[in-house]
């Protein structure tokens, strides 16, 4: 009943949206309500800038943001400024994945060795014989981080203009003992992501990297969202963040208009870089149940505790992760990328797609609110208007 009368309110705010005499009056209030709210979170949450995304329906959506783009040379930061997504290029990821599991080419309990036993390199893979996609989509392998080894970042420093592989980056943890069992735990790893990517590769014949492209960013007009590619990214402000250790990277980046290290090296770790509003649409379509059927969308949602890997009420899905918030649904996923740090969510109870980034992370000593934190302040406005729980 509770969410059935979410749903009335939630349709009966879009319609008091819609209405073609008054639309363009409440909009411009809602819009105003927002900005205030987003304004008067800057000083306490310490950051330059942020940007915030919400999307109600097909064509109702708001796009602010608030603060500098660079502290020295300071200019307003744009509603339209692209950021670079850390983690939250998961994502996009396991929506893929789920996508070739519905289309019966992988199957969400296949052995990843399956798929990959046959390559040289993956029989050192911690648990490497016992982890199965639906592991590697929750993060219940045991494989332990990549992104942790000094190796890795002693070559990636090495020459700013290129990157490991792939098989490269995965590879500085072979014959690494497993964190535990497969199955019988939960730790968040790139790594489990970067495999992923490579089993997608292997049965769909194509790279991930063009399957998104094709089949998602261009499809629903994510114009704003691409791969992180280049050194160089277009619409970028500076970022903040801890100045050497742990990534040995200085505290403002870009340097000169470059990024001091190639962000391809991420690869489906992340890898993308967008904007909030591109994020909130594709959070609304892809787990609005526009994306995936309903019996691979239940699976998609089914969180496991985030120390036992067990089933659970809350916690980790595949490619997301999902709470309640006083009674209302939340699904989520958080990013960092050295110098921003990004959160998208979804409301499933009133059909809501929304997302806040930063450009300072929380290495960088300024960040005082997570973006989680932010984004549920800014959602009180949507959330003080629905029947109480």
């Amino acid at each position: 009943m509770k969410k059935m009368m979410c749903r009335l309110m939630m349709l009966s705010l879009i319609l008091w949206l819609a209405l073609p005499v008054v639309a363009q009056q409440n909009h411009q209030h809602l819009k105003e309500t927002f900005q205030h709210r987003l304004d008067s979170l800057l000083t306490p949450v310490g950051v330059p800038g942020m940007t915030f995304g919400v999307v109600f329906g097909e064509g109702d959506y708001i796009n602010l943001s608030t603060g500098v783009d660079d502290l020295e040379s300071p200019q307003p930061l744009k509603p339209s400024a692209r950021m670079f997504g850390g983690s939250t290029g998961k994502i996009w990821v396991a929506a893929i994945a789920l996508k070739l599991i519905e289309e019966g080419r992988l199957g969400l309990d296949d052995l990843v060795a399956k798929h990959l036993g046959s390559t040289p390199w993956y029989g050192d893979i911690p648990n490497g014989q016992d982890i199965t996609v639906r592991n590697l989509l929750n993060h219940t392998t045991g494989i332990p981080r990549h992104v942790m080894k000094p190796a890795l970042w002693e070559q990636i420093h090495a020459d700013p203009d290129a990157y490991p592989g792939k098989v490269e980056c995965v590879s500085v943890i072979a014959g690494d003992a497993p964190l535990f069992a497969a199955g019988e735990g939960w730790g968040y790893a790139d790594t489990n992501y970067i495999i992923l990517g490579l089993v997608i590769e292997k049965v769909s014949s194509e790279k991930y990297e063009d399957l998104v492209v094709n089949r998602i960013i261009k499809p629903f007009k994510l114009s704003l969202t691409g791969i992180q590619n280049s050194r160089e990214i277009k619409d970028l402000p500076s970022g903040y963040t801890g100045e050497g250790a742990p990534f040995n990277l200085p505290a403002k980046v870009p340097v000169d208009d470059k990024y001091p290290i190639h962000p391809m090296f991420e690869w489906e770790g992340g890898g993308l870089v967008g904007n909030v509003l591109d994020m909130a649409r594709w959070a609304r379509i892809y787990w609005g149940g526009q994306w995936l059927n309903e019996a691979m969308q239940a699976e998609m949602i089914k969180p496991v505790h985030l120390r036992t890997g067990q089933p659970a009420d809350q916690g980790w899905g595949l490619g997301l992760h999902s709470f309640d918030w006083d009674g209302v649904r939340v699904l989520n996923h958080g990013g960092i990328f050295p110098g921003y740090e990004t959160i998208v969510a979804y409301f499933p109870d009133w059909g809501i797609g929304a997302a806040v980034q930063m450009n300072a992370d929380r290495l960088s000593g300024k960040q005082k609110m997570p973006p989680m934190a932010v984004l549920l302040e800014m959602m009180k406005i949507v959330k003080n208007q629905m029947p109480a729980h």
